[in-house]
This record gives structure tokens, C-alpha cells and sequence, in this order.
């Protein structure tokens, strides 16, 4: 099985329960909703970050092993790898 293709991205619920984010493909399909029952704010939040950050998290991780397993590791590679740490870790 293959994951909903797009970009996805995270936002924070409007409304009286802001412990609650949405992820869902850019201008498209919805993934998940986020709660924040047992976690802090900043929790749920990262929590959502990293999720949305999941598609091109798994790139980057293709990417390595290719990167690695290969010589020489090409630079662009690197590159791809280091974005898909910051979308995941990004505020």
C-alpha cells in the first residue's frame, strides 16, 4: 500500500479545543486529526510537524541508504535529506 501523494502539511483547529491539528495534503484530501488529550500543547504540535513531515521524511531516508550503500554521495542528496529534517523540526 502506498501513502496519499502530495504535499502535507499541519494547521491548528479554530475553535474552543486549540490542542487539536489537522494534517492533510495541500489544498486537498484530509489525513488525520491530532488531539492533544494526554500531551502539552507544544507536543501536540510537534507531534503534527512531524507527522505532515512524513513523506519526505521517508524520501530522505531512501535517499540515505541509496547515498550510503553508493560512492560518492552526491551533494544534492544531502540537501534533500537536511530539508526533510527541518519540515519535521520547524516551529
Amino acid at each position: 500500500m502506498k501513502h496519499t501523494e502530495g504535499e502535507w502539511v499541519w494547521k491548528q483547529n479554530r475553535g474552543k479545543d486549540d490542542y487539536k491539528h489537522s494534517i492533510f495534503v495541500f489544498g486537498s484530501k484530509f489525513i488525520a486529526e491530532l488531539s492533544g488529550k494526554n500531551c502539552t500543547k507544544s507536543e501536540v504540535k510537534a507531534n503534527a510537524r512531524l507527522i505532515a513531515a512524513a513523506p519526505v521524511l521517508l524520501e530522505a531516508c531512501q535517499i540515505a541508504v541509496l547515498a550510503l550503500t553508493h560512492e560518492p554521495i552526491n551533494p544534492d542528496d544531502i540537501k534533500v535529506i537536511r530539508q526533510a529534517i527541518a519540515k519535521a523540526e520547524k516551529p
